[in-house]
């Protein structure tokens, strides 16, 4: 691989091309959730194509947004300027979210043009040992010793151009669950918002527990079985039961720290008996038992014995929730 800094590969005294750069800002986004992007309207140079991609890392409630301005004419001139909606999201904590910007086109990020400025333009391939004059390596490949000595001369300046260096940040009020943007893409230009304290509303993922056995749950009391009969009559080949019939309650608890909702499917097989509440809660903090789960999200009915959990379904937000399921 060519053309990484100003030496050819990685060591020496470093000056970054623009190619890696912007390959170090794309890398930003390693490991994110791919999140919806789309693009309207037209630019205002047709020669320009503005394009993008964005990702949502649901570890560290971070979106970036990566945009770039694409023109096939290298002596194209024009910037974009355009309005950035983001929707569907909420503050983790507060009313805002925390911005920040790194860029990368010809002032931002490149020593290239200063480069060209000093000296570049006036040098040609025999000063290179026959390599072509507006190669990035300069320092990897220059022969001319005066040309080199105005190089290395001029090292830290050229280091200062090339840093790919982060906006300061700033808190964006979040009003009606979205904010707006405005960035301006100059010509060949690329930018990458990276957006921190950011819930998303509009990702929902859905993770289910047949309640084939305890593998997807984080706890259980000791009264429960694995019921395996009646396959016919409640259509399912095993279910969770309580073990006997008395008053002490059941439960069993799931652990999701991004939970938003939950769905519980119960079964049983008589009319007999009277049927009595399922009771879930939500722990906000993460605890567990009645006292930090106090905030009730479904009350069902149920029958003692003959109750069967068949089904839990929890629809993953991005509102930290313990669930806690009693039978009593």
């Amino acid at each position: 691989m060519w053309a990484l800094n100003a030496n050819g590969v990685w060591g020496g005294a470093s000056v970054p091309t623009i190619s890696t750069n912007v390959i170090s800002l794309a890398h930003k986004l390693a490991g994110d959730r791919r999140a919806g992007l789309s693009i309207g309207g037209s630019a205002t140079n047709a020669g320009n194509y503005i394009d993008g991609y964005a990702g949502y890392n649901d570890a560290t409630k971070t979106l970036r947004i990566f945009l770039h301005n694409y023109n096939p004419n290298p002596a194209a001139t024009s910037g974009e300027t355009f309005t950035l909606g983001i929707n569907q999201i909420a503050p983790v904590a507060g009313s805002t979210v925390n911005v920040r910007s790194w860029t990368v086109d010809d002032t931002h990020a490149n020593y290239w043009p200063q480069w060209w400025s000093d000296k570049g333009s006036t040098l040609s391939s025999a000063d290179y040992g026959g390599w072509s004059p507006q190669t990035v390596e300069a320092s990897a490949t220059l022969t001319n010793a005066a040309a080199r000595t105005y190089w290395n001369s001029r090292l830290g300046t050229y280091q200062t151009l090339a840093a790919l260096t982060a906006s300061s940040t700033s808190a964006v009020t979040v009003a009606g669950n979205a904010i707006s943007l405005s960035p301006v893409l100059n010509r060949h230009g690329v930018v990458l918002y990276e957006i921190t304290n950011v819930a998303s509303l509009s990702n929902t993922v859905t993770a289910t527990d047949e309640v084939n056995d305890y593998t997807k749950m984080d706890s259980h009391s000791a009264g429960l079985f694995f019921d395996s009969l009646n396959v016919s009559a409640l259509g399912d080949t095993r279910r969770l039961a309580r073990t006997g019939t008395g008053t002490t309650p059941e439960y069993v608890v799931y652990r999701y720290d991004n939970a938003k909702g939950m769905a519980l499917t119960g079964l049983f097989d008589t009319s007999a008996e009277p049927i009595s509440n399922f009771k879930v809660y939500s722990s906000p903090s993460g605890g567990s038992g009645n006292v930090d789960a106090a905030e009730r999200l479904y009350d069902g009915r149920h029958a003692d014995q003959r109750q069967f959990v068949d089904e839990a379904r929890l629809q993953l937000g991005f509102a930290a929730r313990r669930h806690q399921l009693y039978q009593d």
